[in-house]
């Protein structure tokens, strides 16, 4: 419980959107309790403002990873992305595209600041790349990949008859990375 909680607690905290959008859930709130427009309205329209802010600033890196928005001085963050039309793909080729992509990704992320949560074999490719000068790698939890595979397959994992051999692995450290990236 106490490691779910960890994760939980990173993915929310490397999220700026959701972190600035915090203190107006309870204004809004409030604002529609008492029948206040003039409390709830501009609340909305802020909420509104930061959600936007957070889909149409992302960038895409491949297929299947994003950098979100950050706020100025700080970190992007990347983390996967469900891909458009992956319905239509099996596990074993999701799986694939997954892997060729955290191969690439060093390679298409643009120059900046960003930070990730991730595992052993990520890190390593991160820190191999002449691109990327890491600043921060902080052991966080520990966690199956199970979460990655279930948003990666939209969830057809959990009813697999045949789980792969990566829905069965240990569990395995994360780390919250900080790191540049130079062109």
């Amino acid at each position: 419980m106490r490691q779910n909680f960890k994760r939980w607690y990173y993915h929310f905290i490397t999220d700026h959107a959701l972190i600035l959008m915090l203190p107006f859930w309870p204004l809004y709130i409030l604002g529609m309790r008492l029948s206040r427009p003039i409390l709830w309205f501009p609340v909305l329209l802020i909420l509104l403002a930061l959600a936007f802010w957070q889909k149409f600033c992302r960038i895409n890196i491949g297929q299947n990873f994003q950098a979100l928005p950050a706020l100025p001085g700080g970190y992007r963050t990347i983390g996967q992305r469900k891909q458009k039309g992956a319905r239509a793909q099996t596990c074993r080729e999701l799986r694939r595209t997954l892997l060729q992509d955290s191969w690439e990704a060093a390679n298409h992320i643009p120059s900046g600041n960003y930070q990730a949560l991730t595992h052993e074999t990520v890190l390593r490719r991160i820190e191999r790349s002449n691109r990327i000068h890491v600043d921060l790698i902080m052991p966080i939890y520990m966690g199956t990949l199970r979460s990655v595979l279930k948003a990666q397959t939209h969830g057809r994992c959990r009813h697999c008859k045949a789980p792969c051999r990566a829905w069965n692995a240990p569990q395995r450290q994360f780390y919250l990375v900080r790191f540049r990236v130079n062109n």
